[in-house]
């Protein structure tokens, strides 16, 4: 599956959000939308980066309406393999890459 990563400010996502997304993704369990969460990356400025495995960003955009969570940005992880279920080195790589990048996306939640 491809890999998304999705940025949600801090202050929009319930902490026991982050906690069942931790437990699915030591699980390594999929919902009913096909979505794998993989990884969460906290940003300096209060920023919360999810990495989940799914078949489209449909899906991640589908789950996030399911949670009644607002789903700012979704983006596709590039890399070499087609498919995958967990996160690589070259995922990991790409991902921080995508992360520091952020700077040009308005931390400040829009009113």
């Amino acid at each position: 599956m491809p890999i998304y990563l999705d940025t949600h400010h801090g202050a929009e996502i319930d902490p026991e959000r982050i906690r069942e997304f931790l437990r699915a993704a030591r699980a390594a369990t999929r919902d009913s939308f096909g979505v794998r969460p993989l990884e969460l990356y906290c940003g300096e400025d209060g920023r919360v980066f999810f990495v989940v495995a799914a078949a489209d960003e449909a899906s991640v955009r589908q789950r996030h309406a399911a949670l009644g969570v607002v789903c700012r940005r979704v983006r596709r992880v590039e890399s070499s393999r087609p498919t995958a279920d967990e996160l690589g080195e070259e995922e990991k790589t790409q991902v921080r890459h995508m992360i520091a990048a952020e700077h040009a996306w308005p931390a400040e939640i829009a009113s």
